[in-house]
């Protein structure tokens, strides 16, 4: 009896991502100015989105029993994938990438005083980069930025009838091509004025020295990357 023998299907899709990336980073190997980061961070999606429509073609196009199936569709997307690194490593968005890199480091600090403050609402919101929030301000902040952006960090401050609003936050332009060693802040708070925090960190490292700050709530938000938090210590009242 004749049976039916049918190539069995395997995906691309892996191993042509392995063979992009790895093409990437030898490259920069070879080229020490060229960093395959931005490239893999901006238009990652636009890789997945090629390999899928390869993949899809190639499964719905017609074929014969018997005959090993083709992949002219996943062919097709790595040249084109090719092509379109080719491009992005000698234009715009690598050229972005190294005009933001020869940037000089900056330092900026700031002090806010208490004012007539009974409690204070702090919110922290920090792109990418490393944060460490600690006590033992002189005065109801005490911070120290380093950053490679165009803009400082911008410090807010209000206060409404004994409530403190405190806002820290950063305007970024060039976030595609930011990176946790091109901003470091390192803030201080008062610890003895019940505060209300509220942290937000697209990507990055933070440490949250909080024992010693009077917090009455606490709230973070992260994206990619570790946060560690100390919250050891007596406190007041419930957190």
């Amino acid at each position: 009896m004749t049976q039916d023998v049918r190539p069995r299907r395997t995906s691309l899709v892996f191993p042509i991502l392995l063979i992009i990336i790895g093409i990437l980073f030898l490259y920069s190997r070879f080229r020490p100015d060229f960093d395959p980061w931005p490239i893999l961070w901006t238009y990652w999606p636009v890789l997945l989105i090629l390999l899928g429509l390869a993949a899809i073609w190639d499964f719905k196009r017609p074929r014969d029993p018997g005959v090993a199936v083709s992949r002219s569709g996943s062919v097709v997307g790595i040249v084109i994938i090719v092509l379109l690194i080719a491009f992005f490593a000698g234009h715009g968005r690598t050229s972005a990438w190294h005009r933001h890199s020869n940037r000089a480091m900056q330092h900026h600090a700031e002090t806010v005083e208490r004012q007539n403050a009974k409690q204070v609402h702090t919110s922290i919101d920090m792109n990418a980069g490393d944060l460490t929030v600690s006590s033992g301000a002189g005065h109801l902040l005490d911070a120290n930025f380093d950053y490679r952006d165009t803009e400082a960090p911008r410090v807010q401050y209000r206060v409404d009838n004994g409530d403190g609003d405190l806002s820290i936050d950063q305007d970024n332009s060039d976030s595609n091509y930011h990176t946790t060693s091109d901003n470091s802040w390192n803030i201080r708070l008062a610890g003895d004025v019940p505060m209300d925090l509220k942290v937000n960190m697209g990507a990055g490292q933070g440490n949250l020295h909080l024992r010693d700050i009077n917090l009455t709530n606490l709230e973070l938000n992260i994206g990619a990357g570790q946060v560690d938090i100390d919250l050891t210590g007596d406190r007041k009242k419930d957190l």
